[in-house]
């Protein structure tokens, strides 16, 4: 809402129970509501924002950086009002939380719902919320919508060697992270390939370098992964 203070309104709801949804998605693309006439109330629903069609303008927003592409932002449910949760990984040292995780605030069919904000296609918002800046995030919508497997950023996963005796290999990395992040190929958005060690031999692969020099085979998945990255891992 541009004008009046209110929650955000999100369009995608969860059937009963939190049982899987096929429309669940915790990327999404953000539009603005702008009253033009009558009296300001609190938007609940996108139900509640089309009754209110001759009143209020609903645009798409445009990133400052791709002026083509909206603002895209990583946001994962975390619970809501009625008590149901989501859960969500913690990063925890001695059984105590280490970092401050960006929260939103948000509705869902009147329905209120704390949410986990992390990365941010838009630089201004990633500085506000001090999540991270990933510019080709604000892609995805029209990768999406076009159904093209064009992927900024691949995750390698080695298919025969179960985890942990192989995590996936990124093929970008962040560098730094937070609102400053300058590799501008950063998204946490990846399309899966998968990798093939033949004759048995499973080393650790700790690079997409390493895969292409070892000649492994590797197949597009076609799975798409959201892998939002929050810091390095320790020592």
């Amino acid at each position: 809402m541009t004008n009046f203070a209110q929650g955000l309104v999100f369009s995608t709801q969860w059937p009963s129970g939190y049982r899987p949804s096929g429309n669940y998605m915790p990327v999404w693309v953000l539009s603005t509501v702008t009253w033009r006439s009558g009296t300001p109330t609190v938007l609940k629903s996108v139900a509640a924002i089309n009754a209110q069609a001759g009143n209020v303008t609903v645009r798409r927003t445009r990133s400052v950086v791709t002026p083509h592409d909206p603002i895209v932002i990583g946001a994962s449910i975390l619970i809501n009002s009625l008590g149901a949760s989501i859960p969500q990984g913690k990063v925890t040292r001695n059984g105590v939380v280490t970092i401050r995780l960006p929260l939103a605030g948000v509705f869902v069919d009147g329905v209120a719902y704390k949410m986990l904000r992390l990365d941010f296609s838009n630089q201004s918002e990633a500085m506000l919320y001090g999540g991270n800046w990933s510019p080709m995030l604000g892609k995805f919508d029209y990768l999406r919508v076009k159904g093209l497997p064009i992927a900024w950023q691949d995750i390698y996963s080695l298919w025969t060697a179960p985890p942990p005796g192989q995590l996936p290999v990124a093929r970008q990395v962040p560098t730094p992270f937070g609102p400053g992040n300058t590799n501008v190929n950063y998204s946490p958005v990846m399309v899966e390939w998968g990798v093939r060690a033949p004759g048995g031999i499973r080393p650790p692969y700790t690079s997409y370098a390493a895969i292409q020099a070892a000649l492994l085979p590797t197949w597009p998945t076609s799975y798409w992964a959201y892998q939002p990255i929050i810091g390095p891992a320790s020592p």
